[in-house]
């Protein structure tokens, strides 16, 4: 098990505790992707969010967040099979239609030198390989942006990533999700599906590990 180490009775690299007790998302509103089981609402109607499905696995929480900053911080890759399986299970269970492509969020040149890959990409594999979609990670690439995401609010945030991602081919299928491990406000993926959407593709789905609260 990825989180207490065990190695009885895993389930997708969770042991069973520790698979019942992860941050499951089991009723989200399907526009934003935030959790709204319990007296929950979400606060996305006043907002532009251009998919047809926003989809998270898990809260971005104990221990999730935590395996995310593994895969991220640490270059734990190990850790990107279990979270794409994450993702994988929570589309099957949606029953929703499966898009053509996925499209991971592409990383900058100078990031992916630091790091050494691409978190985003790594969970695509797995989810492509489970649900038997293709993964295109060439047709969208990122320039260089101005500052860290996360050391940004709402409104910098979507500035920071205005402009920020290039189409470099054109892209046949009609029907895409984009992957990425967090959606936050939804800044990065928002911009990506504009792109995509100018260049003509009609439906655009947001799949991610996690979603903030």
């Amino acid at each position: 098990c990825i989180t207490c180490k065990t190695t009885k009775n895993q389930k997708q690299g969770f042991c069973s505790g520790c698979d019942h007790d992860l941050p499951h998302i089991s009723r989200s509103c399907l526009r934003c992707g935030v959790d709204v089981s319990g007296e929950r609402q979400c606060a996305c109607k006043d907002e532009d969010w251009p998919f047809s499905v926003c989809i998270a696995a898990c809260a971005y929480a104990i221990p999730v967040d935590a395996l995310i900053s593994q895969l991220k911080n640490q270059h734990n890759l190990s850790v990107s099979e279990p979270l794409g399986l994450l993702i994988a299970s929570q589309i099957k269970r949606q029953r929703i239609e499966l898009p053509e492509l996925l499209i991971p969020v592409p990383t900058s040149t100078e990031r992916l030198q630091q790091r050494g890959f691409n978190q985003a990409l790594e969970i695509a594999k797995i989810v492509g390989k489970q649900l038997s979609i293709p993964v295109d990670y060439v047709s969208v690439t990122r320039g260089k942006q101005s500052s860290v995401q996360k050391n940004l609010n709402k409104q910098q945030r979507s500035h920071n990533v205005d402009s920020v991602f290039i189409l470099t081919k054109p892209i046949s299928a009609q029907r895409v999700a984009i992957i990425d491990d967090v959606i936050t406000t939804g800044a990065t993926t928002k911009a990506i599906a504009y792109l995509l959407r100018e260049n003509g593709i009609k439906d655009i789905q947001s799949w991610a590990v996690a979603r903030t609260l």
